[in-house]
């Protein structure tokens, strides 16, 4: 309102004026510019990459933060917690002039991790029937390994039984270890160790026999041998004396030196004594 006051008939143009009521404006921040998140989509379980927010107006902090899914966000890193997808969003707060504005969703995939296995243990270093064998092996992944005994030689050279080999008989004998994967780790691929695995000496003993005359009765060689398997006689001087090969029963013949000689044929296991 303006007010206009003077002497009548003043020519002078001298006014007093008087405003009331001066008007005020209020200005509203504004919003910002889209808001968008640069960065990989993909990535394996275990990793870490950076994510970078684009757009937005203003001049406020650029934060980031997790939605949902197997990951964690620290600063501008995401990692990876598990195998699925972790959504993510960026926000840059409000300054002097501008609001806050906040990204849509961003999905990064988190594809399942590879993994290794090795041994950790050392074949015998004689492998014969009877014996055993423990192996052992690590995944990168650290989780259990499973062994099992490759074809041909399973159960005919060497079984397993848990985590422990058993050897049969002579032989190739072929170790795998596996790991199947789970949620997080794709399956390894298998390893194998090989064991030729060999035969066991026997050992043949003849009792002490003391000296017989031309007309002393027929009597046994007597011969053990380590396996308890089965002995074969024969005498290489079958002039003096004679012995039936398979029960070692010795007879004489006539006065001379007698010479027997025991023996035990090989199998898978066994070497021939």
């Amino acid at each position: 309102d303006v007010l206009m006051t003077g002497s009548s008939g003043d020519r002078s143009d001298r006014y007093t004026v008087t405003v009331s009521n001066s008007p005020t404006a209020t200005i509203s921040k504004a919003d910002q510019s889209s808001l968008s998140i640069t960065s990989a989509n993909a990535m394996v379980f275990g990793q870490a990459i950076p994510i970078v927010g684009v757009g937005g107006s203003g001049s406020g902090d650029l934060s980031y933060s997790k939605v949902s899914g197997p990951c964690t966000v620290s600063g501008s890193t995401v990692t990876s917690t598990g195998a699925g997808s972790c959504v993510v969003t960026a926000t840059r707060e409000a300054d002097t002039n501008y609001n806050s504005v906040t990204s849509s969703n961003f999905t990064i995939t988190i594809s399942k991790a590879n993994q290794s296995i090795n041994f950790t243990s050392t074949v015998p270093v004689s492998a014969v029937s009877g014996t055993t064998y423990t192996p052992t092996a690590t995944a990168s992944s650290a989780l259990t390994v499973a062994f099992d005994i490759a074809a041909p030689g399973k159960d005919s050279v060497c079984s397993i039984s848990g985590s422990t080999v058993t050897f049969l008989s002579s032989g190739t004998c072929v170790i795998t270890a596996s790991q199947a994967g789970d949620t997080d780790y794709n399956a390894a691929s298998s390893v194998t160790q090989t064991i030729v695995a060999g035969k066991i000496n026997q050992t043949i003993t003849f009792p002490s026999i003391s000296g017989k005359d031309f007309d002393d009765a027929a009597f046994s060689a007597g011969a053990s041998v380590s396996s308890a398997r089965t002995v074969t006689y024969a005498t290489s001087t079958g002039s003096v004396c004679a012995v039936t090969s398979s029960t070692g029963v010795v007879s004489i013949k006539t006065v001379g030196e007698c010479t027997v000689t025991a023996s035990s044929a090989g199998d898978p296991s066994y070497a021939a004594a």
